[in-house]
Formats: C-alpha cells, structure tokens, sequence
C-alpha cells in the first residue's frame, strides 16, 4: 500500500511567521497572515505602481481604490498538478471592504518565490492591514 498524500514544501522567510493554520477542523481551507515587520510593499491605484513601507507599529495604510501585494512571509512548493487559490474571508470583504480583486487568486505548484495576496480596498475610506 503507497501513500498517496500529496506533499508541501513550507519555508519561512522571516522570523515570527505563523504557519497557514485552519480556524476549525471543518473549515475550507487555510488562513495566512500578513508579514509587515519592516516591509515594504507594491501598490497600484490603477494607473502607477509604487512602494509603500509599513508604518512603526507595522501596519499598511490602504486608500480607496488602491491594490496592495500583501506578503505573507513564506514560500511553499505544491505537488506537480496543484494550484493553492487565495480567497478573502467573508468577514473581511463585509467589515472592512477588502476584496481579492483577481479572485480567487491562484498560485501554481512551480511558483518560486514569496506568496503574497493581492488586496483591493473597495470602500470610500482607508483600510489598515496589521501585521499578523
């Protein structure tokens, strides 16, 4: 008998980078955290692509309309034929009216590099993004 088990490969980045958990034991998929230690990150209002650092208590301050790459703080390499996809809670897009604009996002079993989540802020007013 083989087991079948598909296999990930996790890497942290940075220290202090919580590992993608499930809330419940029934719940759908897994939660990740945004890694805002000293981070600086891209940010498109449509037009222009800039950076923007993390503030002193590690917060992202996102304005309406703006679309930050939210790091996450690791890299992961799936199994041949995988693909992880990125969903916003639906809690998250309520309260706060963040939403994952190319959602779901979708990251390819042979991605190299750092995961990130693509975040839209979808209300008329600035959205802070903490860290963790």
């Amino acid at each position: 008998m083989t087991d079948d088990t598909p296999t990930i490969t996790y890497e942290t980045l940075y220290p202090d980078v919580p590992t993608p958990l499930r809330a419940t034991r029934q719940a759908a998929g897994y939660d990740v955290c945004a890694d805002l230690i000293g981070r600086t990150v891209r940010l498109s209002d449509g037009r222009k692509v800039r950076e923007r650092a993390s503030d002193e208590s590690h917060r992202l301050h996102l304005e309406p309309g703006e679309v930050a790459l939210v790091p996450l703080g690791f890299k992961a390499r799936l199994p041949d034929g995988y693909e992880a996809q990125v969903r916003i809670r639906s809690s998250i897009a309520f309260k706060r009216g963040l939403i994952v604009p190319n959602g779901p996002g979708t990251i390819d079993a042979d991605y190299p590099d750092e995961w990130m989540v693509m975040l839209k802020n979808d209300s008329p007013r600035r959205v802070v993004i903490e860290h963790g």
